[in-house]
């Protein structure tokens, strides 16, 4: 019995990888025809699918969810690079996830987010999906909500204490991936000043909100 269920294995592997891949197809289909309301229904059909290209595609969702497309993300990069004083700041709070029903549903979303993006392999989606989940984790401890995250430029950080870790651990994210091929753009280089040199994520969680 155990020969014949070996012999079977790989006609049962090959089926499982075709359905994954048409599963996968259809989620991509949905998702380039899809509202931001419809986002996440595209993606339900992979919950069972951990591979690298499900997991661009359940990152991809998330930014979708948050009416933020492809073109708009490219904006916003090419923005920061352009304004080398204030770039990174602005940045990272135009990726702050707003749509949802409250400021810990905006959290859950961007750091959930975050976790596809990173799993997905790709250098880009983990510096979005970080800077994302950074942004949102700081609006949710010092904006107010009122169904959107009250504008928080210019006020004291300090209340984002007690999230060092969450927030270093996203900084060296990004300097691990993303600033691993191009250490002297613009977002590396202020990544560079966050750190200080640090690996720790304490550290480095609470540099950044000083340097905000």
């Amino acid at each position: 019995m155990k020969k014949y269920l070996l012999l079977l294995l790989p006609f049962l592997l090959i089926g499982c990888e075709e359905e994954e891949l048409n599963n996968y197809m259809q989620a991509r289909q949905c998702l380039n025809k899809a509202s931001k309301e419809q986002a996440q229904g595209c993606i339900g059909i992979l919950a069972g699918d951990n591979s690298a290209r499900a997991n661009k595609l359940k990152c991809a969702a998330g930014f979708l969810e948050q009416g933020l497309s492809n073109a708009r993300l490219a904006q916003i990069f090419s923005n920061m690079q352009q304004n080398s004083n204030s770039g990174f700041e602005t940045f990272a709070t135009n990726l702050i996830f707003e749509s949802s029903v409250s400021a810990s549903d905006a959290k859950t979303k961007a750091t959930t987010t975050n976790a596809y993006c990173v799993a997905s392999g790709s250098t880009g989606m983990a510096l979005f999906g970080s800077m994302a989940a950074t942004a949102t984790i700081m609006a949710e401890s010092v904006a107010g909500w009122t169904g959107a995250f009250d504008d928080f430029s210019g006020r004291d950080l300090g209340s984002a204490s007690g999230n060092e870790v969450d927030l270093g651990n996203n900084i060296l994210a990004i300097q691990n991936s993303f600033c691993v091929t191009d250490p002297t753009n613009e977002v590396c280089s202020q990544i560079q000043q966050v750190t200080g040199g640090s690996t720790d994520p304490a550290t480095i969680g609470a540099n950044l909100i000083a340097y905000f």
